[in-house]
């Protein structure tokens, strides 16, 4: 009898969450695809420069060029990674 009721609320739960995706809204895949190009097409990705441009700068800011390493440094690091088994 116990083994009986657990099956029985676990088919009304799995019942219920049948119905939950039966009410969901659903469109045609054609219609998604067209969407998501169009997305695609219009929204600027600036992670692709060649496509897109530079990314505008934001809220007015001005980008700096990197600081000036000290030299010697690059080589200190190169020797590092080349020891760690870079094969640069």
């Amino acid at each position: 009898m116990p083994s009986q009721n657990k099956m029985l609320r676990w088919l009304d739960k799995l019942n219920n969450r049948l119905k939950e995706d039966l009410e969901r809204d659903r469109i045609p895949v054609s219609e998604a695809s067209k969407s998501i190009i169009v997305y695609c097409n219009t929204t600027p990705d600036y992670m692709v420069p060649s496509v897109w441009g530079a990314a505008p700068s934001v809220l007015g800011e001005v980008r700096e060029e990197p600081a000036p390493q000290k030299p010697g440094l690059k080589g200190r690091f190169t020797k590092l990674f080349k020891r760690r088994g870079s094969r640069s």
